[in-house]
This record gives structure tokens, C-alpha cells and sequence, in this order.
């Protein structure tokens, strides 16, 4: 899906609470990165994507499958996934934060994420590499909501996103 696509998602707020957004959690046994992940940080998920307002499409970051980086794809074909599960996180501008993860489809994934868990790289915010959980965590930040205080946040996971989520 192109971003043009992603930014004209059917009529807003048909599939969740207003103030709210939609984040899908899952875990992929057969993906190494998410074996390191879930080893480092003992979490059941290990990958978060957002779900468009819409409830149609996801915006995920990703190193499986073609093309690596950020992408859309169906929702349906990410609760496909074994252990897929949708939550909300509350935010003021819900829209807004679809509209900056989908400005980022097309950049590459950020390989070099580990390393910064590792090293306690301070600017996982910057904009030309993402992982899932940093675009998800950079977008709410970006419209006027942070998830996590940025002064003491050198790594975002996705159990962190998960954990400042509610049930859908």
C-alpha cells in the first residue's frame, strides 16, 4: 500500500473509542530478531503494529518479508498470527498519530536497534530507521502524548507498549 492509500483510510473512528488508539501485539517464534527480544527482555510479545482508525490496515516496522522497514498491510492478515491481540492506548489525537506512522512507510528497519538497547543509545526518536515500538511510541509523542518519559528512555519495546495498554 502506497502512503497515499494509508492516508486515505475509510470514514475515522468506526472501529474504536474516540481519544483512542488501536495497537495490535504478537510474537514470531521463526523471526531471530524476535527471539533475541523476547530472550532479552522475557516478554510475550514482541511485535506491535498500529491499526488505521479505519480498522482496515497496520502500519508495522519489520525486518520479515518484502519490503523490509515501515509498510501497511491488512488487519486480517495480522490476526492471522498465532497469540495476535488488540488493544487501545488513550490519546488525544488518535488521527494524528495514523497520519505521522504513515508518513513514515518506506524507511528501513532499524537493525542497529539492539545495539542501542546494549548501549544506551539516547535518540531512538530520529526518523530515518524505525523499529515497531519506536514508531508507535515516536508518533503518540509527536501529536502531544508521550507513552514514556524521554529523559530516561533509551529503548522502547513492544511489552512497553503493551503494558500502557488497555484491553480492547
Amino acid at each position: 500500500m502506497s502512503p497515499a492509500t494509508c492516508l486515505n483510510a475509510p470514514e475515522c473512528g468506526q472501529h474504536r473509542e474516540p481519544g483512542h488508539i488501536l495497537v495490535g501485539f504478537a510474537h514470531d517464534p521463526n523471526d531471530w530478531i524476535s527471539r533475541v527480544m523476547a530472550w532479552f527482555t522475557h516478554a510475550d510479545y514482541t511485535h506491535v503494529v498500529m491499526i488505521s482508525p479505519s480498522g482496515e490496515e497496520y502500519i508495522e516496522a519489520s525486518s520479515v518479508g518484502k519490503p523490509r522497514g515501515v509498510r501497511a498491510g491488512r488487519v486480517e492478515d495480522f490476526l492471522r498470527k498465532p497469540n495476535a491481540v488488540v488493544r487501545t492506548i488513550e490519546h488525544p489525537n488518535p488521527d494524528g498519530v495514523w497520519i505521522d506512522a504513515c508518513s513514515q512507510i518506506g524507511k528501513q528497519y532499524d537493525y542497529q536497534w539492539l545495539l542501542g538497547w546494549l548501549f544506551r543509545r539516547p535518540d531512538w526518536q530520529r526518523t530515518r530507521k524505525w523499529v515497531c515500538s519506536e514508531l508507535i511510541a515516536w508518533a503518540c509523542e509527536r501529536r502531544g502524548r508521550a507513552l514514556f518519559r524521554g529523559d530516561h528512555q533509551w529503548w522502547v519495546t513492544p511489552q512497553m507498549i503493551y503494558m500502557v495498554s488497555e484491553d480492547a
